[in-house]
């Protein structure tokens, strides 16, 4: 675990203790109070760790748990904190008091968080698993009057831990409680159901990694990073000093990383797993985190961490300090993460404008104690797919396979796979299937591979044991910047991109090139991508109801050596993905042309149909490298150019004397506006600086 730099800054040791004047103590000293939605509940736990805190509440003072109802159970794990105990291992947790201000549990106290459907006064009782006796030595002395307010009090996230690390990168540490019920659907307006009722209760922290020297100006882009498996992966594991997924590159530079947390606590024969992660998935309803078995056939699944990463995001980009931009919002992980990326960005593609998936195991992960079923029964879930029946949990493990019912496309995604993985995500055949039924699907999915083994710190180093030379090409002797949170900060959650498929970089070969060979470690090219040299203009794209265009090139010019392509034109394909207007009905004739973007020379031109959901897919074209650049217009037949407003054949000044007469909505967010003229002014006078710098103006 990395250590603390000198500049850390506790919050324990500066949080005030205050006393809760409104709740009495036992003599194992139970309290609870009701603070920001929730009802907390601390008390002194014993010198022997029994294997839960069980907790009970009655609207009476009762004598057995036989008469009240069970809130829930903690482990040992939740109760002190063992994922906070991460960043600092003398932390406890930190919680609102019930007067306004922070209480700081002792370390020889636990806490269960409660969160209520209705306001009431109730007793709150802790017994060890198994004791059933409840009186005053281990209950409240009286009734807490528990608060329900959705609107002025709503459920929210609690600062633990702030400081800086070794390297001046200021962080803070979060803690949520979920909320667990029988019924997944029976939500609060203000939190959703993140768990069964045997996980009521259960806490989850995750860290928040700032730039050094200090946030910017908002609102900034936020990239969420999602961790692996193992005792290594953490929310702590994102540490922008830490060795762990330093090769990914994800250091907070212009923006915040915000890096999540998996882990599930429950037993087995009396022992508490303490490294079981859901895969950044759910689990099913009827778990029992005390005696957890398999689910059976009839079994029903609920992706609870994906719901609960999306509330926190949800809470960060509208309740939290920070002024994050929801429109520059990405998503990136490793691993377990790498799979945890892949299911949250085709479920909620409008969230996220890229996703970055580093080594992800390409079929339903089937690790011992399953919590979601095995891929042969292939259980139901509670989400329902674009056919409108129930998404089945292979479905959800199948990166081909569309998740929303509402949104057609993913966002911008990139997947990277090593050749020399040798964990459960190892190259095969199945990765080569993969990547042509996403190729065939024509998502506009980036595929980059090398010679990588699967732990991200082991990229720049060969090990000698494993079969072949395990050093990934994309990171040593220099790293890609693709992936990294400032690259993916260019793009938009809202806005359209071209989507490349069937990408050709050599077309004199057989075969599309480089080639991926038949998954075996000997055959195809050690190291290369399909579309990932592919980029675009993001400030020139026009979208509006009868046009769609875009500045489009092969990287050629970055400061990044890696990253730029080493031939001079590729030949791919294209579809328009995430349009925010350009969505003609099925059917409808459509006319493309490419033209050089400086002189306007058309290169290229076409006709196409549009086919359903109002999907445009352009064949054939040939792309140059920067500093050549093309522009792609597609239009409905009859329609002028996209941004000739004045229908001459060209895009110039005289438009933008029309647009200033009369606004027009050119990027497609449906409001006609300034910021309109100011896109239509920014492409005409593109190359004008350049120009004069040469002296061609």
């Amino acid at each position: 675990m990395m250590i603390l730099g000198r500049c850390f800054n506790s919050i324990m040791a500066a949080a005030m203790v205050l006393v809760v004047a409104t709740s009495a103590s036992a003599q194992t000293n139970v309290r609870a109070w009701s603070a920001a939605g929730q009802v907390f509940v601390v008390w002194r736990v014993d010198a022997t760790a029994p294997l839960t805190y069980d907790v009970y509440r009655s609207s009476a003072p009762v004598t057995s748990t036989a008469q009240a109802t069970l809130a829930g159970r903690v482990f040992e794990p939740e109760w002190t904190g063992a994922r906070l105990k991460l960043v600092s291992g003398s932390a406890t947790w930190r919680i609102p008091a019930a007067g306004g201000g922070t209480y700081q549990l002792a370390a020889n106290e636990g806490l269960f968080v409660y969160t209520p459907r209705a306001g009431a006064s109730e007793y709150f009782a802790v017994v060890k698993n198994g004791i059933t006796a409840i009186s005053t030595t281990n209950r409240t002395a009286a009734p807490v009057a528990v608060v329900y307010d959705p609107v002025n009090a709503p459920v929210t996230c609690h600062l633990q831990l702030s400081g800086t690390t070794a390297r001046d990168y200021p962080f803070r540490t979060y803690a949520m409680w979920v909320d667990g019920r029988d019924d997944p659907s029976d939500e609060r307006p203000d939190f959703p159901v993140l768990a069964n009722a045997g996980k009521n209760g259960a806490p989850h922290v995750f860290t928040v990694y700032e730039p050094q020297g200090g946030l910017p100006l908002g609102p900034y882009p936020a990239t969420v990073c999602l961790h692996g498996g193992g005792d290594l992966g953490s929310h702590w594991s994102w540490n922008p000093e830490s060795f762990h997924y330093a090769n990914t590159g994800a250091v907070p530079v212009g923006g915040i990383t915000v890096a999540m947390d998996d882990r599930i606590y429950f037993a087995v024969n009396g022992v508490v797993n303490p490294d079981r992660p859901t895969y950044w998935f759910g689990w099913h309803t009827a778990l029992d985190p005390v005696n957890n078995t398999p689910p059976g056939n009839n079994a029903l699944v609920v992706p609870y961490t994906m719901r609960r990463v999306m509330w926190t995001i949800d809470w960060l980009q509208t309740r939290s300090p920070y002024a994050i931009d929801p429109d520059r919002t990405s998503i990136m992980g490793n691993s377990m993460g790498g799979v945890g990326t892949l299911l949250l960005s085709r479920w909620r593609p409008d969230r996220f404008s890229a996703a970055t998936s580093n080594v992800p195991v390409i079929y339903t992960p089937d690790p011992g104690q399953r919590l979601s079923g095995t891929e042969q029964q292939n259980l139901p879930t509670t989400e329902i797919g674009p056919d409108g029946q129930p998404i089945r949990v292979n479905t959800f493990f199948d990166y081909n396979q569309r998740l929303s019912p509402t949104q057609r496309d993913f966002p911008l995604t990139r997947i990277y796979k090593g050749r020399c993985d040798e964990s459960d995500a190892f190259w095969s055949g199945d990765v080569i299937t993969l990547f042509n039924a996403m190729t065939a699907s024509r998502w506009g999915t980036h595929f980059y591979w090398d010679n990588r083994d699967h732990t991200a710190s082991d990229w720049t180093t060969d090990n000698p044991t494993t079969p072949c030379p395990d050093i990934g090409q994309w990171v040593f002797p220099v790293r890609t910047e693709r992936p990294s949170p400032p690259s993916q900060a260019r793009f938009r959650a809202s806005q359209s991109f071209p989507g490349f498929f069937n990408d050709d970089q050599n077309p004199a070969l057989p075969g599309r090139q480089p080639s991926l060979g038949n998954g075996s470690v000997s055959d195809g090219d050690p190291w290369g991508t399909w579309c990932g040299y592919f980029d675009w203009d993001v400030d020139t794209i026009f979208d509006t109801p009868t046009g769609w265009a875009c500045t489009v090139f092969l990287v050629g010019q970055s400061m990044v050596s890696v990253d730029n392509f080493p031939g001079t034109t590729s030949t791919t394909s294209v579809t328009i993905r995430k349009p925010r207007q350009f969505r003609p009905a099925a059917g409808t004739s459509i006319a493309w042309t490419l033209r050089d973007d400086r002189t306007e020379a058309i290169l290229q031109s076409g006709t196409t149909t549009a086919e359903a959901e109002g999907l445009i897919a352009i064949t054939g074209l040939t792309i140059p490298k920067d500093p050549q650049r093309v522009r792609l217009e597609v239009r409905t037949a009859s329609s002028a150019r996209p941004g000739d407003l004045n229908a001459d054949g060209f895009i110039d000044i005289d438009d933008l004397y029309a647009i200033h007469a009369t606004l027009v909505d050119l990027d497609g967010d449906g409001v006609a506006s300034w910021s309109d003229k100011d896109l239509l002014e920014r492409f005409i006078r593109r190359y004008e600086l350049e120009d004069m710098t040469a002296g061609r103006r």
